[in-house]
């Protein structure tokens, strides 16, 4: 099926989850120039946490893949889901349940690399 898009009867319902990370886009953040009070600061920081939010859904709709339940049993409008790995559900239930200081060295730096979005704009900041 194209775009790996499939309906519940097909029985080639099946994904490659080797447990490694799922493919990325890099999470390059746009520049949105130096704010200059403290509303556009905000505004810049909720701009960047869009574009995190945004890179975050991507890469767990490319971790999935999406399935079109039967139209016979729904019509026309027939719901699309998103299945999810159960290793990478398992995974992700575990990290949310874990403080920080007891994750992984290798999603510390993920949540590192995160905050690395936010750091330049605030140096100078009295908020």
């Amino acid at each position: 099926m194209a775009g790996g898009i499939h309906t519940v009867t097909d029985p080639t319902l099946t994904w490659e989850d080797d447990g490694g990370p799922c493919p990325e886009d890099g999470g390059v953040v746009a520049d949105h120039g130096a704010p200059s009070t403290v509303a556009e600061l905000i505004e810049a920081l909720a701009a960047i946490e869009h574009e995190r939010w945004a890179d975050w859904q991507k890469w767990v709709h490319e971790c999935g893949q999406r399935v079109i339940l039967e139209h016979e049993m729904f019509g026309e409008d027939a719901p699309t889901v998103l299945a999810l790995p159960e290793s990478r559900v398992a995974s992700w239930d575990r990290q949310i349940n874990t403080p920080y200081t007891q994750l992984t060295e290798r999603e510390k730096q993920s949540d590192r690399d995160q905050v690395m979005r936010y750091l330049p704009w605030l140096s100078g900041w009295d908020v």
